[in-house]
């Protein structure tokens, strides 16, 4: 009987303290020390760049909190989601992630979760770790089923207490950002038979020697990811036993020594896969007709090896294949028999084959009519473009860089292709190539002048780079009016005539925040935040006087280079619209007139080269407004003046900075060597353009002075800042006051409006008529009193007396 009351206290009490946590949360209230722990853990960051945790107050639900996610049945926390998910496009892809990262410590408060959390996502905090050990407490964590550290900035040996998370379904660690962990047994790895994502990236591994036997023991691996471990061969078997992984579907061994030949091999026994990484693999000998084995593949990449030969008919088994991969091993044959062992199926869509010594002509690539990616650089390819590769409707990516083909470039309008083709309508207007992003046909022998079809035909261009060849005559004004085009190289060709407008380029009319929205990256596949493998896709920019290698930081680039050409005349006048381009190369032509003062709108702009022209003038102060520019080439041509100076131009090129303006010799002042004779004024463009567009430094120079006189009486009263933007507020750019015994005055505000006043033509603006009232002000031997060449002379000694330093010799006196 007493046994029986203390039964029925016992489960009173259990029901009693249920439904006191049910209350809690349905009145949505976490258990109180889970959320004492966590804010422990908070303490423990001393940096939080994006606020990921600052919703964690003290008080409040942390059910609510941002990352953090808790059971509806129990209330307890299950998940603590804490991923950098940065870089935002615009920003450097690894200074981005370092900036957006948390920074402190792991703290061992999450042991208070330990019954409850099930899943913990730290990846990509990649200075989170400090570079301190990986905590060992992790592995008392048991209810995890998943768990990410890769990229935390953790280094040293890898705790062999994870074997203790026997519920993990997921593991994912390893650090291709900073790779300081290393394990020397990974046999803690075979506790974890419920593992089916297993993902470890640049993990010293190379200590050990039984890796295969410890993977294979893992019955349910659906992905493996074992890339850039050091990992060799020597004591692998060369077949399995016993295959244990029969559900495999992803295999990723990329980056690794292997060291082995390509046959026998047991990975071609796992024919279960279908997604198979042996990027870069040292692989050698030819290639196993084994690969027939794994039929159900879909994604296969070989490349970087160093296999030979012709790759064998048995390939045509994989009949779900996608995506090939063969560049780097040495194929030495035709691109006709290539395609010709590749699967013929309509999901066949990407193939990689940059140097891999592939021969022949391009006609029978139009047989691949699913293609959207054809790498097939830095081969020995030859003859001319196919027309027929206008069939090729779904192509997104085409590099065709570095071989030897020739002739002029083919018209890929639909009306010229084979009219048997069914896709093919009778409009000489249809876009043949609708979808393209990427277009390198640099450094071949290409020749003749360059169609003006192009922005029809890929009206969606990204990339153009046709440098190089052999193009002669002028460059279209039609492949000016690509409104997404973000990387244009024509250099090294032989164009001639005037650079066409460029307003139209509308993907560089804004910066990458701006279009970050719009902006298609045809890199988003290759590259995908911190899972990325590093590919051969690739290309080479020249920017900042050296030639650099783009990959994934490719969509921050924006460029124009159309170097080392004939082009004649000026500079254009729009190219000041361009706010977005980053890398700018006008250099070795034949240029003339001046550099536009309104360059410095160019904010973006990180390097400018206009060397080896003839232009003239002076340098443009607006020079100094570009904050971002790290490289300057204005050597060889015919400018004079003083050359500018302050802000970001005294950085550039420390060690030699003469450099920049070596070949002027009408250039004075710091750095070149010759003095600027004295009282000479700053020869930094604005009069030889002002004059030129008739923008009379005088004209403003004499508005600035009125106005200064005119607006006295609101400076009194109220202040000019407050006063004139008040007015501006109120009225708009363009108001009219009346003050000064009741005289109007005109206000013009804004740099668009004052850009109209005084750029207007004499026949619309007669600036003499108008500035007429100042006569009595200054009499009539002084400014608007006299003739056009009596007020420039007088406006040289206007320039020297307003000169920062003339000026601030006032102030004392004033004060």
């Amino acid at each position: 009987m007493a046994a029986a009351r203390f039964l029925f206290l016992v489960t009173l009490a259990t029901a009693s303290s249920s439904i006191d946590n049910m209350n809690k949360i349905l009145n949505g209230s976490c258990i109180p020390a889970e959320r004492a722990a966590l804010l422990s853990f908070k303490a423990g960051i001393t940096s939080d760049p994006d606020n990921r945790i600052a919703s964690w107050q003290q008080g409040h639900d942390c059910c609510r909190w941002s990352g953090v996610t808790c059971s509806s049945r129990t209330g307890h926390v299950i998940k603590l989601d804490l991923r950098n998910r940065s870089p935002t496009l615009g920003e450097d892809f690894f200074v981005g992630f370092k900036d957006h990262s948390l920074r402190g410590q792991v703290s061992s408060s999450l042991l208070a979760l330990r019954r409850s959390l099930r899943y913990l996502d730290l990846s990509a905090n990649v200075v989170l770790g400090n570079a301190m050990a990986m905590p060992v407490f992790l592995g008392s964590v048991r209810k995890l089923t998943y768990l990410a550290l890769s990229n935390t900035g953790f280094r040293g040996r890898v705790p062999s207490q994870l074997g203790n998370l026997t519920r993990l379904v997921q593991l994912d660690m390893g650090n291709f950002l900073y790779p300081e962990l290393y394990s020397d047994d990974i046999s803690w790895l075979g506790h974890l038979r419920s593992l089916e994502h297993l993902r470890v990236r640049s993990v010293n591994l190379s200590g050990v020697t039984n890796w295969v036997h410890t993977v294979n023991a893992l019955p349910n691996l659906v992905v493996l990811t074992l890339s850039s471990c050091g990992l060799h061969m020597s004591n692998a078997p060369s077949s399995l036993l016993r295959n244990n992984l029969t559900v495999l579907e992803e295999l990723d061994f990329s980056g690794n020594y292997l060291n082995s030949l390509a046959t026998p091999n047991w990975l071609w026994d796992v024919t279960s896969l279908k997604s198979l990484s042996l990027h870069g693999c040292e692989l050698s000998g030819t290639f196993p007709d084994e690969l027939g084995n794994l039929t159900l593949l879909e994604t296969f990449d070989i490349s970087s090896n160093n296999i030979k030969g012709m790759i064998p008919g048995t390939l045509q088994k994989m009949c779900n294949l996608r995506s090939l991969s063969l560049g780097g091993n040495n194929i030495d044959g035709d691109i006709r028999e290539v395609i010709e062992r590749i699967p013929s199926s309509s999901n066949f869509q990407e193939l990689h084959m940059k140097n891999a010594n592939i021969t022949g002509t391009l006609q029978f690539v139009s047989n691949l009519t699913s293609l959207n990616v054809l790498e097939v650089s830095d081969n020995q390819l030859s003859g001319s473009m196919p027309v027929e590769i206008g069939r090729l409707t779904n192509l997104t990516y085409l590099d065709l860089w570095y071989n030897n083909l020739s002739g002029e470039l083919p018209h890929f309008g639909r009306e010229e292709l084979e009219p048997h083709n069914l896709s093919i309508k009778n409009s000489s207007t249809s876009n043949s190539c609708p979808s393209l992003i990427f277009l390198d046909l640099a450094q071949n022998k290409f020749n003749a002048e360059l169609p003006g079809w192009i922005n029809e035909v890929m009206p969606g261009l990204v990339f153009l780079r046709l440098n190089l060849n052999n193009f002669s005559g002028h460059i279209p004004v039609q492949i000016m009016e690509l409104h997404g085009v973000r990387i244009l190289d024509l250099s090294n060709n032989n164009f001639s005539g005037a650079i066409p407008q460029l307003e139209n380029l509308k993907a560089l009319t804004s910066t990458a925040a701006a279009n970050s929205t719009q902006f298609v990256n045809p890199f988003e596949e290759m590259y995908t935040g911190l899972d990325m493998g590093l590919s051969d896709d690739s290309f080479l920019v020249e920017i900042k006087g050296q030639v650099l290698e783009y990959r994934e930081n490719t969509l921050y680039l924006t460029s124009i280079d159309l170097s080392c050409n004939s082009l004649t005349g000026e500079i254009p006048k729009d190219l000041i619209t361009l706010v977005g381009l980053i890398n700018l190369n006008l250099s070795s032509n034949l240029l003339i007139g001046n550099v536009p003062y309104e360059i410095g709108n160019l904010r973006s702009l990180e390097s400018l080269d206009l060397s080896k022209n003839t232009l003239g003038g002076g340098i443009p102060q607006s020079l100094t407004y570009l904050t971002y520019l790290s490289y300057l080439n204005l050597s060889y041509n015919n400018l004079s003046g003083r050359i500018p100076s302050g802000h970001q131009l005294d950085s550039l090129k420390i060690d030699d900075p003469a450099f920049m303006y070596i070949g002027n010799p009408g250039l004075c002042g710091h750095p070149v060597l010759r003095e600027c004779p004295s009282g000479d004024p700053p020869a930094n463009g604005d009069s030889a353009r002002w004059s030129e567009d008739d923008f009379s430094q005088m004209d403003f120079l004499l508005g600035s002075i009125v106005g200064f006189v005119a607006g006295s009486w609101m400076v009194i009263q109220r202040g000019p800042e407050a006063a004139i933007k008040g007015l501006h507020t109120k009225l708009g750019d363009v108001f009219t006051v009346s003050f000064l015994f009741g005289q109007k005055v005109t206000f013009l505000t804004g740099q668009e409006v004052l850009s109209h006043f005084f750029r207007a033509p004499a026949s619309e603006i007669s600036r003499g008529d108008l500035f007429e009232f100042t006569v009595p002000m200054f009499g009539r031997e002084v400014g608007y009193g006299v003739d056009r060449g009596t007020r420039d002379e007088q406006l040289r000694i206007f320039v020297e007396a307003l000169k920062p330093s003339k000026l601030r010799s006032n102030v004392e006196p004033m004060l």
